[in-house]
């Protein structure tokens, strides 16, 4: 299993969770309410049923879905080194530490 960082804006992560993913098409009204004023989407995981839910819009880029999948696919980037107006290719995405203590758990 590749944990050694990925660009999750631009690549399709390695699969951490194995999440059912499930989509929730909103209006830009209901996203900002649901994801964050200057949100393009959001992710949701429930560790304990093992699910994930991406809210978007209808009008959503392919860009925003991947990036959104990725966070279900058990990623995150540091948002200290990232940029909402430029998505930077040089910035690598790592494992979410909750994510880890899943995978942890689930192993043994």
């Amino acid at each position: 299993m590749r944990l050694d960082g990925c660009n999750g804006d631009f690549e399709l992560c390695t699969n951490l969770t194995e999440f059912d993913v499930h989509y929730n098409i909103v209006t830009e009204g209901e996203l900002r309410t649901q994801c964050g004023f200057d949100a393009l989407g959001c992710a949701d995981l429930n560790l304990s049923i093992g699910k994930c839910t991406i809210t978007l819009t209808a009008g959503s880029s392919s860009s925003t879905k991947l990036h959104e999948l990725n966070h279900c696919r058990g990623w995150d980037h540091d948002y200290h080194d990232y940029s909402w107006t430029f998505r930077q290719p040089k910035v690598k995405w790592k494992p979410w530490g909750v994510v880890m203590d899943f995978l942890k758990k689930r192993k043994s």
